[in-house]
């Protein structure tokens, strides 16, 4: 069981997220697997860790209480950022199975795992370090509530890289195979809407320039039932105060009088890569560009 003995200030450590949020700042949580076959672990992990927030984002925890059960969860979350898994439940050895099972068979290489044991003496930390791709090793024993903090926030930590070095990865992959197909698209909302694929596990709008604010053409994620509606200036100019919010907004002119805004939320994990936007700003303001001279001069 857990001990609490070199507790210091809770209250310094986990710090509830009270501050209201508007509609559109909004993120999603840290996503927790807990993989152990005694209920009460899980309550005590959860008293420790509830109040936890890192970079913005709440803690979001979900049960398992054995390797299958939680084989069937990673299959409907395959964001989860890290998992607190028991290395002795059904058998002796059935967490470092599920280890290898979601490094190997599910190709899962950004979720961090922290191995945790009620049975010391066993498989050396060391070992187990070097053999399996996991992130921590810890006795449950040993695991006060800062040591459980201290860990699950190194783990969050690298998967927040990670995370973010895939998107990049994957973007510019996008980018470089489908810019090409964007030149050959003759209408605005339908390139913005492929363009806007790119991203990954973002929320975006994209609007053109109307009488009194712009209308969204392209959108994703939580922000798609905006595609079609009405910003207006004030609305936009609330959106974008980063007092208030914390999203993004790139406007452009075109030669045919169009303007057109990108709006993206930058609450997520490992921010924005400056390069990638401002590559993937360049290559959209250029094939709408191409766009809309299209439009205009149909015959060209």
């Amino acid at each position: 069981m857990f001990s609490r003995s070199d507790d210091t200030n809770l209250s310094d450590l986990f710090q509830a997220d009270t501050d209201p949020s508007p509609p559109f700042s909004r993120v999603p949580p840290w996503k927790i697997l807990m993989v152990d076959d005694d209920a009460d672990i899980h309550a005590m992990t959860l008293v420790l860790l509830k109040k936890a927030v890192f970079q913005g984002r709440p803690i979001e925890f979900i049960s398992a209480y054995s390797s299958q059960q939680a084989k069937e969860l990673l299959q409907q979350h395959s964001d989860v950022a890290v998992i607190l898994l028991d290395v002795v439940m059904e058998s002796d050895n059935s967490g470092l199975a599920l280890v290898s099972h979601i490094r190997q068979e599910m190709g899962n290489t950004l979720s961090r795992i922290i191995l945790r044991t009620g049975h010391p003496g066993g498989s050396g930390e060391k070992q187990l370090i070097l053999d399996y791709e996991v992130s921590d090793y810890r006795e449950k024993a040993d695991l006060t509530s800062n040591r459980l903090f201290t860990s699950v926030v190194a783990a969050l930590r690298t998967y927040s890289e990670l995370a973010s070095l895939e998107e990049k990865r994957f973007a510019m992959k996008r980018l470089v195979e489908n810019t090409a197909h964007l030149y050959r698209l003759s209408s605005p909302s339908e390139l913005c809407q492929l363009a806007l694929s790119f991203w990954i596990n973002r929320h975006a709008l994209i609007g053109l320039k109307e009488s009194g604010g712009y209308r969204m053409i392209a959108g994703i994620g939580r922000w798609r039932d905006k595609v079609g509606s009405l910003l207006h200036e004030e609305e936009l100019d609330t959106l974008l105060d980063p007092q208030l919010g914390n999203h993004l907004g790139y406007r452009w002119s075109l030669t045919s009088n169009r303007a057109f805004i990108f709006i993206i939320d930058l609450k997520r994990e490992g921010g924005l890569d400056e390069e990638f936007f401002q590559a993937f700003c360049i290559s959209l303001r250029s094939a709408l560009e191409h766009c809309c001279e299209h439009q205009l001069n149909p015959l060209r």
